[in-house]
């Protein structure tokens, strides 16, 4: 045999090999699924693909990318759990299977374990600042996203994603749950649940989703439920953290007030009154005509920062509850006065720091959600 003969015989055998190995082991045929913007996109969306993803479909936690590492923090061009599902339910939101397939895949890639938890962070960049981790909000939140693209796509998808979501919700009962209770994270280095509960941490929707088709999770609804009404004050703010060891709650200096929101939302969702919230994000736009991040116990002011996260939230609770309500509006407006309006920097429309370039993912999520319908794709 020549040895031009050898060598077509040789290519075709790498050929045949290579498309056996790739039917038989069809992950690794996956490659990034490539994404093109619409030219009828928001600028918050246009600035916020361009400039806070990398081609993966990854999310950088900020968009500088300077500050100084800190272990267990995300300060750079992290990654987070948290991003990819809110990004998914901005998909979801908009009907964009193209999109919520990109964050699939980068779920698929780079956050879910062997296990089927979820890191909480990756960081491509360096592997040194790799987690041990999960964060239970965002598998809540994920598993949603999933059981949810299910029920829109599932069938031409061959059900991968009603699959997945039924791995991390395995995962997460079978490390996360102690005693009927979701506690924060499952470290699988020590191999030890938290030994607390965030309450804004509890999506009672999904928990409750869950628990339609699983009975071990109607405990969790239940425990996680009266966890709530138990961190909730009487002026609409919410304790925070839960030591479900001890029974007892930490103590209160100041409420984070996305934290507030959040508890809130997770209890309109599932038809609880949340009244006294409405009426403290009532009270404080009427009183100065913004909501500050943080508060005082009492409900006062705690500092000067604003966030554009919490009008967003504040936006998504208000939908919920009264979507006609008319202080909806004048958080709206609040919410577009943060963002860039120079129509000559590549970050108008989104929520950038201009002096330092410093702008949050969550801040930019966060407001996508509360998008008009015709300002999205």
């Amino acid at each position: 045999m020549s040895r031009k003969k050898l060598y077509v015989f040789f290519f075709i055998a790498v050929f045949l090999l290579a498309s056996i190995f790739l039917i038989l082991f069809p992950k690794f045929r996956e490659s990034r699924t490539e994404y093109k913007v619409d030219a009828e996109a928001s600028l918050l969306f246009r600035v916020f693909y361009k400039s806070f993803m990398d081609d993966s479909g990854g999310i950088y936690t900020n968009l500088r990318n300077d500050v100084p590492k800190v272990s267990g923090t995300a300060t750079g061009h992290q990654m987070l759990s948290e991003s990819t599902g809110l990004m998914m339910l901005y998909a979801l939101r908009n009907g964009d299977q193209m999109l919520f397939d990109q964050q699939f895949s980068f779920l698929n890639k780079h956050l879910i374990t062997k296990t089927g938890l979820v890191r909480w962070m990756v960081d491509l960049e360096d592997d040194s600042h790799d987690v041990s981790s999960n964060a239970s909000i965002d598998d809540l939140r994920i598993i949603w996203a999933l059981r949810e693209a299910d029920r829109m796509w599932g069938q031409e998808k061959g059900r991968l994603y009603s699959k997945k979501a039924e791995k991390i919700s395995v995962a997460l009962q079978k490390h996360n749950v102690t005693g009927g209770i979701l506690t924060d994270y499952f470290d699988w280095k020590s191999e030890q649940p938290a030994d607390s509960v965030t309450s804004s941490y509890l999506d009672l929707k999904t928990i409750w989703d869950l628990a339609e088709n699983d009975e071990d999770w109607k405990p969790v609804y239940e425990s996680s439920l009266q966890i709530l009404k138990e961190a909730a004050l009487s002026n609409g703010l919410y304790k925070k953290t839960y030591k479900w060891k001890t029974g007892d709650w930490e103590p209160i200096e100041s409420v984070h007030l996305v934290d507030t929101l959040y508890c809130a939302y997770h209890l309109a969702e599932v038809g609880k009154d949340v009244s006294p919230t409405i009426r403290l994000i009532e009270t404080r736009m009427e009183a100065e005509g913004k909501l500050h991040g943080r508060l005082h116990p009492d409900g006062t002011s705690a500092g000067d920062l604003e966030s554009p996260a919490v009008y967003a939230l504040a936006i998504r609770l208000l939908d919920i509850v009264n979507p006609k309500h008319p202080i909806i509006e004048k958080l709206k407006q609040r919410l577009q006065d943060m963002a860039v309006s120079d129509s000559n920097s590549m970050y108008q429309g989104a929520f950038v720091h201009l002096p330092d370039l410093e702008g949050y993912s969550f801040d930019q999520l966060q407001s996508l959600l509360v998008e008009k319908k015709e300002q999205l794709l």
